[in-house]
């Protein structure tokens, strides 16, 4: 991000729009901060451009999760109610789910390099999907359920 005038306050945090590489598209990218009068920070706008730096091929580490996820939903379904979801193969992955955002959290005392993606599924229409990436790797994969905001969130910032 070349200057904070590339950054519009929504309300309830401050917002961009960048191109992901890895993603292949420009997507929303949100900086979760604690009010109007606190801009992002350096780490925060930090983790943005070492994002943009991701190796392309990081989509394959996030279908895998995606993949993942999927088949925990099967799971807890009903065999007739699966049936849509089940036959979903791996290499068509991403044709069934969709990033729409990049969020990036308040960091506190972490050097880590923290992120979400969040977005939609073809398997979990209600929730969708939410990514937590540290280093270049997945830490979880799951249904959105804004871990940045939850009490929880403090066991990797702190």
């Amino acid at each position: 991000m070349q200057n904070m005038s590339e950054l519009t306050w929504t309300g309830d945090f401050w917002e961009t729009s960048k191109n992901v590489p890895f993603l292949d598209r420009e997507v929303k990218v949100i900086f979760i901060t604690s009010g109007e009068q606190n801009q992002p920070t350096e780490k925060q706008l930090n983790v943005l451009k070492r994002i943009e730096d991701f190796p392309k091929d990081f989509s394959n580490t996030l279908d895998d999760a995606a993949n993942g996820y999927r088949k925990t939903v099967i799971e807890g379904l009903l065999e007739e109610d699966s049936e849509p979801i089940r036959n979903i193969q791996r290499e068509n992955i991403s044709n069934h789910y969709k990033i729409n955002s990049v969020v990036i959290p308040e960091l506190g005392r972490s050097e880590d390099i923290l992120f979400f993606l969040t977005g939609e599924c073809n398997w979990e229409e209600e929730h969708g999907i939410e990514i937590l990436v540290k280093n270049e790797k997945v830490e979880s994969c799951g249904m959105q359920d804004v871990l940045y905001l939850n009490e929880a969130w403090q066991k990797y910032v702190s």
